[in-house]
Order: C-alpha cells, then sequence, then structure tokens
C-alpha cells in the first residue's frame, strides 16, 4: 500500500506520523530514504487536532420503536408446505437440524453436490438412481446392458460414465448384482401378470397434508396387495439388512398408509445386494 501510494502520486505525498514511530510504520518504512537524501522531505508544521465536544445526547429520548427496513427487517418463515415425501418425513425424525436447513432454508446438504475423493467413485445416491433405472423398465436380461447404458448416458456426468464405462470393475459388479435381481424366483413374483413400476401416488393423509411419491413396484391383490421397495444401500447379510431397515420405518408408514386406501397392503424392502434374499 506504502508503494502505490508513493508511486501513484502526481505531485506531492503526504505522510503523517507519530513523534516515536513504530518499527513497523509507514514513516519507519520512508526514514531511511529520507536520511540518505533519496526523498526529499519538507517537515511540515505539526497542528495538534483536538477532539471537538462531544454529541449531545438528548435526541436519544426522542427515539420511538418503528418498521424496521426492508433490508433489515428479521426473515418471515417460509409460507407452509403442504406437500412432503417419504424422504423429507425420514430427515425430520432422523435430523430435525438437517430437515430444518434443506426444506426450511433451502440449504443443500455437501453430499448432494460434491463427490469425496477415494475407491468409491460413483456416490450411493448415483449408484441407486442408475439400479431403479433399470429395474424401471427391464422386461428380460438380455436387455440389461443397453438400458444400462442408456440410464448411465442420463445421468450427463462424464465422470460417473468413466467409472461405469464397459469393463470397469464397479459397471461388472454393477450389473451382475442386477442380473441376480431379475433372476430372483422374487422377482419373477413380483412382475407376473399386473403390476406397476414406479407407480407415482399422491396420499391426502391429514387436512393440508399431502404426501407424494412411487411406489418402486405395486402388484395389486386380493386380500391384500403388495409393494415392493428396491434398496441399493450394500449389505451382506439377511441380519445386516434387517438392521438397515429399522432405519426406513418412517417410509414403510408411509407407503403402507398411501396403498391402504385400496385395502391392506404389505410393505417389503428388497435389498439388490442380497439378490433377491431379503
Amino acid at each position: 500500500l506504502l508503494y502505490v501510494a508513493l508511486t501513484r502520486a502526481r505531485d506531492r505525498v503526504v505522510i503523517t506520523r507519530y513523534e516515536n514511530s513504530r518499527d513497523d510504520s509507514y514513516w519507519a518504512s520512508v526514514s531511511p530514504a529520507v536520511e540518505k537524501g533519496v526523498l526529499n522531505v519538507a517537515e511540515l508544521p505539526i497542528t495538534v487536532l483536538t477532539a471537538p465536544d462531544g454529541p449531545a445526547l438528548e435526541w436519544l429520548g426522542r427515539v420511538t420503536d418503528g418498521p424496521a427496513p426492508p433490508l433489515v427487517a428479521p426473515l418471515q418463515d417460509p409460507q407452509a408446505r403442504w406437500l412432503t415425501s417419504a424422504t423429507e418425513l425420514m430427515l425430520r425424525d432422523k435430523d430435525p437440524e438437517a430437515w430444518q436447513l434443506k426444506y426450511g432454508h433451502g440449504a443443500l446438504a455437501s453430499w448432494e453436490f460434491t463427490r469425496k475423493a477415494g475407491k468409491d467413485s460413483v456416490p450411493a445416491h448415483i449408484r441407486g438412481t442408475v439400479i431403479h433405472g433399470v429395474l424401471e423398465r427391464i422386461e428380460a436380461e438380455a436387455e440389461l446392458s443397453r438400458l444400462l447404458d442408456e440410464t448411465i448416458g442420463s445421468l450427463d456426468d462424464p465422470d460417473i460414465e468413466n467409472a461405469l464405462g464397459a469393463g470397469s470393475a464397479y459397471r461388472e459388479a454393477l450389473e451382475l448384482e442386477i442380473a441376480k435381481v431379475i433372476e430372483s424366483p422374487e422377482w419373477a413374483a413380483y412382475t407376473e401378470g399386473e403390476h406397476y413400476r414406479e407407480l407415482s401416488f399422491v396420499h391426502l393423509a391429514g387436512e393440508r397434508e399431502w404426501r407424494v411419491g412411487s411406489f418402486d413396484l405395486y402388484r395389486p391383490g386380493e386380500p391384500e396387495s403388495l409393494v415392493v421397495d428396491f434398496k441399493t444401500h450394500p449389505v451382506g447379510s439377511v441380519e445386516e439388512a434387517d438392521k438397515v431397515a429399522e432405519g426406513y420405518g418412517v417410509q414403510v408408514a408411509v407407503y403402507r398408509e398411501a396403498a391402504g386406501l385400496r385395502g391392506a397392503a404389505e410393505v417389503r424392502l428388497e435389498f439388490t445386494s442380497l439378490a433377491g434374499g431379503g
């Protein structure tokens, strides 16, 4: 800053100093050049500035409360939202603070727009999107590779496409996992006859409380209909799946209530990593 001030002045530079300037002051930086005659300095008369009388404060007694200007007024609570989803209700139950940040203030969690470095180059939510995208449309195992390519391509993410490219270890493991799902007896039972995949619903659960979502697979039946939700969370055993499933209690309740409008309904969680075994 001192260099800029000294080199930009057109006619005169005025530098002020205390009688005993500190060693790190601007004057301390300039004074060696002055002593050597490199800089010509004209000492100006010292003018002692005295502080004026303090301001009168009687006006404080006339201050009254009034409406704050719009730019400094407190933010109003957002308008009540009538639409909710199982995902939102689960977050509110699990982490109220994170729920308030996301749904009250619109602040996204970091995992929604950043990717952690490491061996897991495909985020969990992307993995789920890809598996669901294939299971939603597949009719025969011969379609698996093509549908996988189409689903990956629809993500419009070059890094993900490279990680899931043909021949990669991750891609081969993913194909094997989906193949085991569609080859399982459970899948055959779910998709035989009348059934609906990615069936959207809107459920009026209470006054001004609309719940929206979609069933991965819905199979109407008597005396009980069936809702299947495919979970892509990696698990290694039925016991581990049971433990993970406990965290989806809110979602299961939302699905059961929505499907129950037509009568009794069972909600089943199928973990793809168990290939129909849980």
